[in-house]
């Protein structure tokens, strides 16, 4: 095989890429067009939903006294009523609560604090070869590999995400 063989080889590669990429382009501008068909029809359903959302909670706050028990009711398919919130820790200041946690709760500080350390990876890859193997380090896969990509354009990224997955299914 030589240089001829396989620049016929890219050549018809591209020519595949070519013809995905315009049906790839074809089906973004008909799913651009449905949701332009749909767009104003879906914001419209947005108010609404606001709307008798809220006269839906305003009908349940002046009724507190319905929902006592059970607390809350399906209805339509829709679960009224009150109930239990989750809540959400929020932390003023992490640092004195860690401080107060170490004093007041040392033996469980472990449990309560999650102290993690780990490497900048990005950083680490800078140092020289004799300070990684030091160290313990090696950088895998960074010899010579084929390469077989275009000059990325948005289409382009799309067709590379659907190769991707078709790989992934034929694995």
């Amino acid at each position: 095989m030589d240089m001829k063989d396989i620049e016929a080889l890219a050549q018809t590669h591209a020519a595949d890429r070519a013809a995905l990429t315009a049906v790839v382009t074809r089906m973004q501008r008909e799913l651009q067009e449905v949701k332009d068909k749909h767009i104003q029809a879906i914001r419209e359903s947005i108010v609404e939903i606001a709307i008798s959302g809220g006269r839906l909670r305003q009908a349940i706050e002046d009724s507190k006294d319905l929902f006592t028990k059970p607390r809350t009711r399906i209805l339509h398919g829709l679960r009224i009523g009150y109930m239990k919130g989750k809540g959400k820790i929020r932390v003023m200041d992490e640092a004195n609560a860690v401080g107060i946690i170490q004093r007041d709760y040392h033996d469980d500080f472990e449990v309560l604090v999650k102290t993690r350390r780990s490497l900048v990876l990005s950083a680490i890859a800078k140092l020289p070869a004799r300070e990684l193997k030091r160290m313990g380090i090696t950088i895998e896969d960074a010899g010579d590999e084929i390469v077989i990509k275009p000059v990325d354009g948005e289409v382009d990224k799309i067709v590379n995400a659907l190769l991707k997955e078709a790989d992934k299914e034929a694995a």
